[in-house]
């Protein structure tokens, strides 16, 4: 079983306004992510009209989990390159081409088209490889051409550095203690890895001469329960099911996350197609996640600035708490979150000096395959009540927010903000057998 579920968006990256128009972005890459199956996307014509120990526990599949530091590569892959390639370019009838380089100092895959106006655009793909430390899988540079001048966004592989590589946290449950959190959590385990941090068991480059695709396998942890223990709701929302405390109940699944990058000749965009086999759980109801990727962060060459503004949508378009032109979270800023989005789910935000990051979803809202968690934020002002009360913020709690974004980068300490993480969102409800959920303004559907 390959579940079908959300939707994920695509990768903005320009110094130009998203608010005025989203159909020119230079670099975005176009990404369906669903619960148990991410889709591939459309191009720019689709965009919005608007903007880790388990004693006591059992390992329920067996598959290569290790870490960045114990990953010795894949032999199999062009590893050699002995110093870093020049800027991307094609000859003048050339459409199309997949190089083997090395890109700030990695190896990559990098695949170099022309995009709508015959423009050159690359991406370039780490490695899963000996000369590589940590593991690959993900965009670690990209560029395009905007105003005559090629630009660059880039990852120094640091951290959370890098784009497009999984994540997904595991929901809070209430225990038979009557505590709270996290299965993981009681094995001394994140409950929300970053998907970088897990070897590539396998990687498939294809090209011709108009187009080409990468695909990588990898294992992706989450804990459960070896029962089946499925929520029980009342009309207040209060959950009265409890998962025991008791350690060799619980189970870490291994799921398969197969990633798919698709590159085109006449194209702007780059699409993901993502998806996760729920076939190994024994069923529904032990493993409850939401889907935070695609995931990461490309930094700007040659910018550092504080972001200016943020906006997001899912049934509601959020428009953006700014403080003397600075994203702020502080009781000053003001924002609306009442409108009824009149195109896509998308998230994005741009910095002071005009550089522009976001995703979205090509599809129209009305046809959207992903669920939000609940906010009693969502079609409220500032003004009317939808700021957080603990801690104090102008904006609504960091946990509310259906994008994760840079949520939890900075802009809540205090900002102003340089933080340009993004990210995707949605319930965390993907392998539960809940058909439906409350948002806080309606019961939406879940394909779970």
């Amino acid at each position: 079983m390959i579940k079908q579920g959300i939707v994920p968006p695509s990768l903005i990256m320009r110094p130009t306004s998203l608010l005025s128009s989203l159909r020119v972005s230079p670099l975005f890459f176009s990404i369906l992510a669903a619960g148990g199956a991410f889709a591939a996307c459309g191009s720019d014509d689709d965009a919005p009209s608007s903007p880790q120990g388990d004693a006591g526990a059992n390992d329920a599949q067996t598959s290569n989990d290790s870490n960045a530091a114990d990953d010795a590569g894949d032999p199999s892959t062009a590893c050699d390159i002995a110093v870093d390639a020049p800027a991307p370019a094609l000859g003048d009838a050339e459409m199309f081409r997949h190089e083997d380089v090395r890109v700030g100092g990695k190896q990559a895959d990098r695949y170099v088209w022309r995009d709508s106006k015959n423009l050159v655009r690359s991406v370039a793909i780490k490695k899963q490889c000996a000369a590589n430390s940590g593991n690959g899988g993900y965009a670690i540079a990209a560029t395009y051409v905007a105003d005559g001048v090629t630009r660059t966004v880039s990852a120094d592989d640091s951290e959370d550095t890098g784009f497009g590589y999984f994540v997904a946290h595991e929901i809070e449950r209430t225990f038979d203690d009557q505590t709270t959190g996290t299965i993981a959590a009681l094995h001394s385990e994140d409950d929300s890895p970053l998907g970088k941090g897990f070897r590539i068991t396998s990687s498939v480059s294809a090209a011709d001469a108009t187009k080409g695709s990468h695909t990588t396998l990898q294992p992706y942890p989450k804990w459960g329960s070896i029962d089946a223990i499925a929520h029980v709701y009342d009309d207040q929302g209060n959950d009265s099911s409890r998962v025991p405390k008791d350690l060799s109940k619980h189970a870490k699944y291994m799921l398969p996350v197969t990633t798919r990058w698709a590159f085109a000749a006449g194209t702007d965009a780059p699409n993901i197609e993502i998806s996760i086999d729920l076939a190994g759980l024994p069923g529904p109801d032990r493993v409850n996640f939401d889907v935070r990727g695609p995931y990461g962060i490309l930094n700007p060459e040659g910018s550092n600035a504080a972001l200016a503004t943020f906006s997001f949508a899912d049934y509601y378009l959020f428009q953006n708490a700014t403080k003397n032109g600075q994203v702020a979270a502080d009781v000053a800023a003001s924002w609306d979150w009442t409108v009824a989005t009149p195109g896509s789910r998308f998230a994005a935000f741009q910095s002071t000096d005009g550089w522009e990051f976001g995703l979205y979803e090509p599809l129209p809202i009305a046809a959207t395959r992903i669920a939000s968690g609940y906010t009693n934020a969502r079609a409220k002002t500032s003004a009317t009540g939808g700021s957080c009360a603990d801690p104090v913020s102008g904006l609504p709690c960091v946990w509310e927010l259906p994008y994760q974004l840079f949520g939890y980068g900075g802009i809540y300490a205090g900002g102003p903000t340089t933080h340009r993480k993004l990210t995707w969102g949605s319930a965390a409800f993907y392998g539960s057998s809940l058909t439906a959920i409350y948002d806080g303004t309606a019961t939406r559907t879940i394909d779970a």
